[in-house]
């Protein structure tokens, strides 16, 4: 052991006396020549201007989220409020029935002339079958059951689906059951017409229907600007889940 704590106490006195001895190497004349200057004014300047920008972007509020401010998170009757408020031809967001179009166009491809879209609605006036979202058209009967953490009740869907045809009469029904992976309900019969997706999915079908809305050529008042804001971001939102 005193051997070894020898040798290393000699080699690191070789090391430091060869480490004293070195000298910094002086840069060759040709070299100084592609030194830049150290400009403290223009990088004062910049800094500046950076700064100004960088506040004049903030101030026009990009990252705006109302949802993340109402902290509807992964609410489910919170984000189907607000999805019920999307799909209504008559909401405040003054997209018309885009969103609405969109969605039928992938499960009941009909025209309609009126619609009311209600959120915890219920269909039979039964408290213990009260429905996420509930649309009745002049042409068509929709039922939407959402889930993002809480299970399925009982027979669950094949109850909606079956309030769906009763109500509907002779229109067209259907009954759409929307999860963060877009699984099957655990009760259906190849007999209900019943569609499942996933929320990430009805983002981008959303997003598809109203990107003309979005892209319009025109001028937009801050009302318009901020409706689209809120669909936006919502699209964004729901497609975490």
């Amino acid at each position: 052991m005193s051997e070894s704590l020898s040798t290393l106490h000699n080699k690191l006195a070789l090391f430091f006396d060869a480490f004293s001895r070195v000298r910094a190497m002086e840069p060759h004349p040709a070299e100084l020549q592609d030194i830049v200057q150290y400009d403290n004014a223009g990088l004062t300047s910049f800094m500046d201007s950076l700064t100004q920008a960088l506040e004049t972007h903030r101030s026009s509020a990009p990252l705006f989220d109302p949802w993340a401010v109402a902290a509807i998170g992964q609410k489910e009757v919170a984000n189907t409020r607000v999805l019920a408020w999307l799909l209504d031809p008559k909401g405040s967001h003054g997209f018309g029935a885009l969103a609405l179009h969109a969605l039928l166009g992938k499960i009941l491809p009909v025209a309609f002339h009126t619609c009311r879209v209600s959120a915890e609605a219920l269909p039979d006036g039964k408290s213990s079958e009260r429905v996420d979202i509930v649309i009745d058209a002049d042409t068509f009967y929709l039922l939407i059951e959402a889930k993002i953490k809480a299970g399925e009740q009982p027979n669950q869907l094949a109850r909606y689906a079956a309030a769906a045809i009763r109500r509907a009469g002779k229109r067209p029904s259907a009954t759409v059951f929307l999860t963060p992976d877009g699984r099957l309900p655990r009760t259906l019969s190849s007999s209900e017409n019943t569609y499942c997706i996933s929320w990430k999915k009805l983002a981008r079908v959303l997003e598809h229907g109203l990107r003309p809305y979005f892209r319009e050529p025109v001028e937009k008042p801050p009302g318009r600007h901020m409706a689209e804001q809120a669909a936006r971001r919502f699209l964004h939102h729901i497609r975490q889940f």
